[in-house]
């Protein structure tokens, strides 16, 4: 094998960002969008032109400007998992993560995203809410919002960060808090 043909892919959009024929079996790729989330794929092609094998990997970009990070904890009374209900934390009007227990009764997750665009994080309603609940909690350890999930229906917005991880939105039942 003297060849490969490297496609990088927005996860995103499907969109092809880079693709080439290359002789190495490393390659820089410039030109991607900041914090997006790519497909990498790699084929070794033989001088005949046939395709003998392929390995593909998945990795976000950096931010430009800094990243502003969170820790969200969840739990399930059951034990069993959040059954479909989820968190999903949105930057760049595509949904960056999806936060859920896929099986036991804890997780944690330490988010970071970008600083330049607001964050949003919405729930998703599964079955069982009743057993779910959560805490958001700031780099910084300070509670933003702590809640179970009976009390959610799908769609609301829980929480939203500024550009700048400033809390502009808070959850408070049929009231939303603005702080500035």
């Amino acid at each position: 094998v003297n060849n490969y043909q490297i496609i990088v892919v927005n996860t995103a959009t499907g969109d092809t960002a880079y693709s080439d024929l290359v002789n190495s079996t490393s390659q820089e790729v410039t030109g991607l969008t900041a914090f997006t989330e790519y497909t990498v794929t790699a084929y070794a092609v033989c001088d005949d032109g046939t395709i003998t094998s392929s390995v593909n990997t998945t990795f976000r970009t950096a931010c430009e400007n800094g990243n502003c990070e969170f820790t969200v904890a969840l739990a399930d009374t059951y034990g069993d998992g959040w059954n479909g209900n989820a968190i999903n934390v949105w930057q760049n009007g595509e949904v960056f993560t999806r936060l859920t227990i896929a099986n036991g009764s804890a997780a944690n997750a330490n988010v970071s995203v970008c600083l330049g665009s607001p964050v949003e994080l919405i729930w998703q309603s599964g079955s069982y809410a009743y057993e779910t609940s959560f805490t958001i909690t700031s780099a910084d350890d300070s509670v933003i919002l702590a809640l179970d999930g009976d009390s959610l229906v799908n769609g609301d917005t829980l929480v939203v960060f500024d550009g700048l991880c400033g809390v502009q939105f808070v959850y408070s039942g049929d009231i939303v808090d603005t702080t500035e």
